[in-house]
């Protein structure tokens, strides 16, 4: 993710009517295809929200709101005269509604399940405006990934420029 996207990202989350998602729940699907959502996550749910396939190896599930502003996001970088509608299309008919029981389970429609590897084990992770559904094996990897350059970039931070702290 480059610097302008993270900054668009953090500019949005300021948008958003819950509390930026954050840390990570290792978790089973259940013989129907549920998952329970983590107890931190679920007044932010209590509407439901949507579910779809986000990159390539997870599931994105975003409130409501989250889900107008993310298409928002994406329809201000569109140009519209060279894609027509079909990404908007895309972005929504393939995007579940879901609504957590009383329980904070939901149903990952099968379609879904498969498009993206999801069978016992996952993981959910809160990502800003969004959490992330992956295969436990597939966040395995991605986790080690990303903290191995958080760690370079740690390494290199001198900190805050002076001109910053006024």
């Amino acid at each position: 993710m480059t610097a302008v996207q993270t900054s668009e990202r953090l500019a949005s989350a300021a948008k958003l009517d819950h509390p930026a998602f954050g840390d990570q729940f290792h978790l089973h699907l259940d013989a129907k295809g549920r998952v329970i959502l983590p107890s931190v996550f679920r007044p932010a749910f209590l509407n439901g929200g949507r579910l779809r396939p986000y990159e390539s190896e997870c599931l994105g599930l975003w409130t409501e709101h989250g889900f107008q502003l993310f298409d928002e996001r994406l329809y201000s970088k569109r140009q519209s005269s060279l894609s027509g509608k079909g990404p908007r299309r895309s972005l929504f008919t393939t995007a579940s509604y879901v609504v957590p029981d009383s329980q904070g389970r939901f149903v990952i429609p099968e379609r879904l399940r498969v498009a993206v590897g999801l069978t016992f084990d996952v993981t959910i992770v809160g990502n800003i405006d969004h959490l992330e559904i992956w295969p436990r094996s597939a966040w395995d990897a991605v986790s080690r990934d990303g903290e191995e350059m958080l760690a370079m970039e740690i390494a290199t931070d001198d900190g805050p420029h002076p001109d910053q702290l006024r």
